[in-house]
């Protein structure tokens, strides 16, 4: 087993000992006789719309990024699904995975990857939108209809303070082009001193690199610039975290508890920020910090809420996973083969060989 490999089993060992011990503390027993009474056409239901908020996302990335792929619909929710793989078996893919992505874009549409870097992070840019307004709007309801208790007030610092350090960094990159060219011309810089300390002879070439920064900027204004298509981004996009928040919603109803959709609101996009943790797609943290929070400030039983949280995640992350990993196994095949030499005849290369 490679260290990546090994670092991948124990990311999903991790978060599995963080599932069964929380599950462990609510109470199989609990969870299982919760579920069993559950309705299962609204179960269905749920999980249906938890899994079309991730379609409608995919939706949101294809709409945004198309101009520079060429992508098809089929084909751009195809390569959204195998990133999203990625990210989900990756140990802090959540958190920086966006050169990543960018490779795996650039290769499958056959662009140079600043242009797949940009593409890419215009449309996390877009998607990201619908985070901030969401809890936003979640935290103005929360000020208005529910009681300033400590745990709300803790919860609400930590995702002022987390959804602030994105945006700002957004900001960043965005409005201090020349700044963000001059470090990646010292991070240029760096590596270099870096390689001739290990006593390899390769340059780095700073000016390609700043060129390709400016290049990515150009990609990234010409995608931003197209008004129609990043409001219909937008709309899917925001329509994602609507139906998110709805399956949620159908899920505990269909436990036999009606959760205030208010505070859902608030509580699923606050969950979320899990993902950032240093394990696989958010597993373990994401679910941990949903029951939790559906339990401390929704007001949802617990073996309520471990329930709703574990179908959700069902819907939302496994099939993301089991789409993806096929879609992505499938690139894989696609990418390899167009890179690989034509097959050639071998009594037609004899043939020619004799003329």
């Amino acid at each position: 087993m490679d260290i990546q490999s090994g670092k991948t089993v124990a990311g999903f060992g991790g978060a599995a000992a963080i599932i069964l011990l929380f599950t462990w503390f609510v109470g199989w027993d609990k969870i299982l006789s919760t579920v069993s009474k559950a309705s299962p056409p609204l179960v269905l239901l749920g999980l249906a719309t938890g899994f079309g908020s991730i379609i409608c996302l995919g939706t949101a990335w294809w709409l945004v990024i198309r101009e520079a792929t060429g992508y098809t619909y089929t084909g751009g929710l195809r390569v959204f699904f195998a990133t999203m793989f990625a990210n989900s078996v990756t140990p802090l893919g959540q958190f920086g995975g966006e050169p990543f992505i960018a490779y795996i874009v650039s290769r499958d549409a056959d662009i140079p990857i600043e242009e797949g870097f940009g593409a890419v992070l215009a449309a996390d840019m877009i998607n990201s939108v619908q985070f901030f307004t969401l809890t936003f709007l979640g935290i103005l309801v929360f000020l208005v209809y529910f009681p300033m208790g400590p745990v709300v007030s803790f919860v609400l610092k930590l995702v002022i303070v987390l959804v602030g350090l994105l945006a700002l960094g957004f900001v960043f990159i965005w409005n201090y082009r020349d700044k963000t060219l001059g470090l990646l011309r010292w991070v240029g810089q760096k590596v270099e001193a870096f390689m001739v300390l290990l006593g390899l002879e390769k340059k780095v070439d700073e000016e390609e690199l700043v060129s390709k920064g400016s290049n990515f900027y150009a990609v990234l204004e010409r995608l931003l610039g197209r008004r129609k298509e990043v409001a219909k981004a937008l709309a899917f996009s925001h329509l994602s975290g609507l139906m998110a928040v709805g399956g949620l919603y159908l899920l505990i109803l269909s436990l036999g508890f009606d959760a205030p959709k208010s505070a859902l609101l608030f509580v699923l996009p606050a969950s979320m920020l899990a993902g950032y943790l240093p394990l696989p797609g958010g597993l373990g943290g994401i679910e941990v910090a949903l029951m939790a929070l559906l339990t401390g400030i929704a007001g949802v039983p617990a073996a309520v809420a471990s329930a709703a949280a574990l179908l959700h995640r069902s819907a939302t992350y496994w099939m993301t996973l089991l789409v993806g990993g096929f879609y992505s196994s499938r690139l894989s095949v696609d990418i390899l083969s167009r890179r690989s030499p034509p097959s050639v005849d071998l009594q037609e290369a004899v043939d020619n060989g004799l003329d």
